[in-house]
């Protein structure tokens, strides 16, 4: 109940709790039902500032741009060079651009990032440390390493890395762009992860959000949270979702094999490989469907993975999803895989298979279907409040 200090008080009977908040405020416990705050911990400042604020540590020497966007890229260079310049032998030299607390320089940084920063000029500008720029997307599907930093990615997961290579020097995909900070940089850094992933839990916390539905994303982000939560260090609850690169029915099975299990504060609700792709059954703008996709559909690599996670007794969570076509291929690749495994219809719906985002989607005659499977959608609500140009 809220209201005003007369109304509350005159609702507080003789065995009422009062606390004097002193001017601070309550919020009540929210639960975000997807989030990525192991990701977002890199392209907000507030964490790395609070964790390390001389900007520096024995292996790696921070930087974030400023200003608008004309300005960020006006200067991106020379801050890197002065970076290079006060880096020890070994250390990585990392910078970030920032898309504002608005988002206003996103638009700008996104189109200039693959021209602007490329390994070539990384190269010239970092000779001797490996370095690491990225825009300020969380997802991490804009980023680029030098040369050295490519070489020491290599080392430390040689076919994750290699993507980097093959796509011809452009800006890495999203798994390495992922696997660099937690994986590469801070590899044998564990504690410092912990505190970093401490502090951005923190901010959350602050605004009443104390639960998340999220993937780690890379197994040392995994590592640290379950460091924080061996310490009771943990501010908030972490159920994950396995998001890794082994998907043979062996590995499923260990992984159904821990559903559920964890502590009150880590534990295990599932696994994914491929988000849902883009491809719809609804009219669009023909520039838009020649950029549809389904992940799902028979034969595809993501339909292969998400049948194998069903088949081996495992449940689907914390997964991306978005086009409606590809929900229906997600929702019979569940039906034929369970029946693989010759579960029944009341097996299938003690799942409570999961799947999250759905901009755009489900159809109203998908609700039904979706209801009698058991299945939970967790929607993102960006579309009721931002203009889309791409719908």
């Amino acid at each position: 109940t809220t209201g005003t200090n007369a109304l509350i008080q005159s609702m507080a009977g003789p065995k009422t709790q009062k606390i004097d908040l002193k001017g601070r405020e309550v919020l009540p416990s929210f639960i975000h039902t997807h989030e990525h705050p192991t990701d977002w911990v890199w392209t907000e400042p507030s964490p790395l500032e609070h964790v390390l604020p001389s900007g520096s540590n024995g292996w790696m020497v921070v930087r974030w741009l400023k200003g608008t966007a004309k300005q960020q890229l006006a200067q991106w260079k020379s801050v890197l060079k002065e970076e290079a310049a006060q880096a020890k032998p070994g250390q990585w030299v990392w910078l970030s651009f920032d898309y504002g607390s608005e988002f206003e320089n996103a638009d700008e940084l996104v189109k200039a990032f693959p021209k602007e920063v490329t390994r070539q000029v990384l190269d010239e500008l970092v000779p001797n440390n490996p370095a690491r720029v990225r825009d300020a997307w969380p997802i991490g599907n804009q980023i680029m390493l030098n040369t050295k930093g490519w070489e020491e990615a290599k080392k430390i997961d040689p076919p994750l890395a290699s993507g980097g290579e093959e796509g011809g020097g452009g800006a890495w995909g999203i798994d390495i762009g992922r696997s660099i900070e937690p994986n590469v940089i801070n590899g044998t850094h564990v504690e410092f992860l912990a505190d970093l992933l401490k502090a951005e839990f923190e901010l959350w916390a602050a605004q009443g959000i104390t639960t998340f539905g999220s993937s780690p994303y890379a197994g040392n982000n995994l590592r640290a949270i379950s460091l924080l939560d061996q310490k009771g260090e943990m501010p908030g609850r972490f159920a994950w979702g396995y998001t890794g690169n082994a998907w043979d029915d062996e590995t499923m099975r260990y992984v159904a094999s821990i559903l559920g299990k964890g502590t009150d504060h880590v534990w295990n609700v599932g696994a994914w490989d491929s988000s849902g792709g883009t491809c719809t059954t609804f009219n669009a703008r023909p520039e838009v469907k020649s950029k549809e996709r389904c992940n799902f559909e028979p034969g595809s690599r993501g339909r292969e993975h998400v049948e194998a996670i069903v088949r081996n007794g495992g449940r689907i969570a914390t997964m991306h999803s978005g086009g409606d076509k590809d929900i229906d291929y997600l929702m019979d690749a569940i039906v034929k895989a369970s029946k693989d495994a010759g579960m029944s219809m009341d097996d299938i719906r003690a799942k409570r298979h999961a799947f999250d985002h759905a901009s755009g989607a489900p159809r109203p005659d998908q609700l039904p279907v979706l209801k009698n499977l058991g299945m939970i959608i967790s929607m993102i609500s960006v579309d009721l409040w931002e203009k889309r140009a791409d719908y």
